[in-house]
């Protein structure tokens, strides 16, 4: 990735596989002043990390040996290229932001010449938002963070007729992410996730086997599923990612007693409270599943979107 021009004395480098100390530090340093109460944990760098090639798709900007800004981008699932990142709040209104964004976007056309899109992401009305709309991004969709309090009583919900819980062993790794692709198939942005990509974005390190939830009908197959990630920066919590039901037994309660079945094992295991994400406007009513649930909403993230081309 081109490094963008020196601004503000900050000297650029390409990523390294052990940074996931200074995005944080950077990340959390700008959440603090962006979206307090809501800082981005070494979970998600290591993430990234992860999922990436440092050295082309990440870019640290340092100043006195200290990083103070970076910037990342992704493209998940074939689908638009994510652009992320963050300027540290003592090097802002200089210049960074936007130079670096410029850099991420150019390397952007050039790596994913079959991308037509990308977008960031912002929290409330600050963060990357002014910038974002200075840049050409225009508001695009709207998720919901949703939190449940595990002290709460959990309502309980059976299975529907034909259906059974089965352990998440490694031999429905695969299965289920034939399943999940089919199942967000029909969402905004829905992300065909191949073997690799599903193995280190989603069934990593991160991943609480035990606490996640898979239903099965009498010949194997799977018909609905929730996965459970542990947090590092939060002990007490369970965050959820993916949450799905197979379209042929939609509107059947799956979800509904799965939800039950993960949030008392969780709340047995100790846990505190569940986490989740859900589009504000999706398309299988998910948040009224999650309210009945005793999810409430925490905070709200726009994605911005602008055309590559």
């Amino acid at each position: 990735m081109q490094p963008p021009p020196s601004v503000a004395g900050i000297r650029w480098r390409p990523g390294r596989a052990d940074d996931a100390d200074a995005l944080t530090a950077v990340g959390a340093a700008a959440d603090r002043v962006d979206v307090p109460g809501h800082p981005r944990t070494r979970d998600e760098a290591e993430q990234l990390l992860a999922v990436v090639d440092p050295s082309r798709a990440v870019l640290v900007g340092e100043r006195a040996g200290r990083p103070v800004a970076f910037g990342a981008r992704f493209r998940p699932g074939g689908g638009p290229v994510r652009l992320l990142g963050a300027v540290a709040p003592e090097v802002r209104e200089r210049g960074v932001g936007r130079a670096l964004l410029a850099a991420l976007l150019e390397s952007a056309r050039v790596d994913e010449p079959g991308a037509e899109q990308a977008t960031v992401r912002s929290v409330g009305g600050g963060g990357v938002a002014p910038l974002a709309r200075r840049s050409g991004f225009a508001p695009a969709r709207e998720f919901v963070t949703m939190r449940r309090d595990l002290a709460l009583p959990v309502e309980s919900a059976a299975l529907p007729g034909g259906l059974r819980l089965a352990p998440f062993e490694a031999a429905l790794d695969e299965p289920l992410r034939l399943v999940k692709n089919a199942v967000f198939r029909d969402h905004w942005q829905g992300l065909v996730d191949g073997p690799e990509e599903w193995r280190s974005r989603m069934l990593g390190p991160q991943l609480r086997r035990e606490l996640s939830r898979i239903a099965v009908d009498a010949d194997g197959a799977i018909a609905g599923f929730v996965l459970a990630w542990r947090v590092d920066q939060h002990p007490g919590r369970v965050h959820l990612p993916l949450v799905g039901t197979a379209a042929a037994h939609r509107g059947r309660g799956v979800a509904r007693a799965l939800l039950a079945s993960m949030l008392a094992a969780a709340a047995d295991a100790g846990l505190t409270e569940a986490d989740l994400d859900v589009d504000a406007t999706s398309p299988t009513g998910a948040d009224r599943v999650y309210a009945r649930a005793a999810f409430v909403e925490v905070s709200r993230a726009t994605v911005w979107s602008r055309p590559l081309r």
